[in-house]
């Protein structure tokens, strides 16, 4: 796999491309280190047969042109590289092998921490800012995104808690500098919606989400279809919008009739 991935980064990097990896928190150190050794000897052995003048000079005193510095920039990260028990390695690995992570399983605790807290806060006092804030695990996620081997956060916001948990770590995950990537499972065409909106929103530069999974529903609630508010790699959130209040519309023209 190491050595498909680094001939993959050759062609990412030849037309400008980006790629995230995704390792689901199923490798050992060890596992990783095969993996990223491979990875980066084939890219650079790949580098070295593009561009022979970075291994020696073209003739007598010529000097040769630097080695391509790794990991390329086309190689944006790796999600969680490895076992979750394990995540407090990563700082090292990161040193040792130049791979970025970003979390996502990780911040599952931190997102069921904030949705506890906030709903505690609305039953109380209403919501505040503030009560997501302050947890254990919130306090571990903050160390993990201010560390510069965390290239940033991944958040499936139906399985984070929902659309405000979700917004709240993204902000956090902002305050320290790191991008949130907001990603669906698989949900209908409403849910994507929803997540399509709050990527919309989210602070910092325009970054790729990930929302693809509608293309594998036969069938949509939505009404019409996400898929048909998608135009090549963007979505048109106010068609989407208009989408959610037609469907919304029907519902309550069903119901009526009932």
């Amino acid at each position: 796999d190491g050595r498909r991935i680094g001939k993959l980064l050759l062609g990412c990097t030849a037309l400008g491309a980006r790629l995230r990896l995704d390792a689901n928190q199923v490798w050992s150190r060890e596992q990783a280190a095969t993996f990223c050794e491979a990875m980066q000897t084939e890219w650079e052995a790949g580098c070295a047969a593009l561009c022979p003048e970075h291994q020696r000079g073209d003739g007598a005193g010529a000097v040769s042109a630097p080695a391509p510095r790794w990991p390329p920039p086309a190689l944006d990260f790796c999600e969680e590289p490895l076992m979750a028990r394990l995540h407090a390695q990563l700082p090292a690995f990161h040193a040792q092998y130049g791979l970025r992570h970003a979390i996502d399983e990780g911040a599952l605790p931190a997102a069921a921490e904030a949705l506890e807290r906030l709903a505690a806060s609305c039953a109380t006092s209403g919501s505040d800012g503030a009560s997501a804030r302050g947890g254990e695990a919130f306090r571990a996620l903050q160390e993990r995104l201010g560390d510069a081997s965390c290239a940033g956060l991944i958040l499936k916001p139906t399985l984070a808690g929902g659309l405000e948990v979700s917004a709240r770590l993204a902000d956090e995950a902002s305050r320290l500098g790191k991008p949130t990537v907001l990603t669906s499972a698989f949900e209908s065409g409403v849910a994507h919606a929803h997540v399509a909106m709050l990527a919309s929103v989210l602070g910092g530069p325009s970054i790729a989400h990930g929302l693809s999974t509608y293309e594998r529903l036969q069938g949509d609630t939505l009404s019409p279809a996400f898929a048909e508010a998608v135009d090549g790699d963007l979505v048109d959130v106010p068609r989407l919008q208009a989408a959610l209040d037609a469907t919304a519309q029907g519902l309550r023209f069903v119901n009526e009739r009932r």
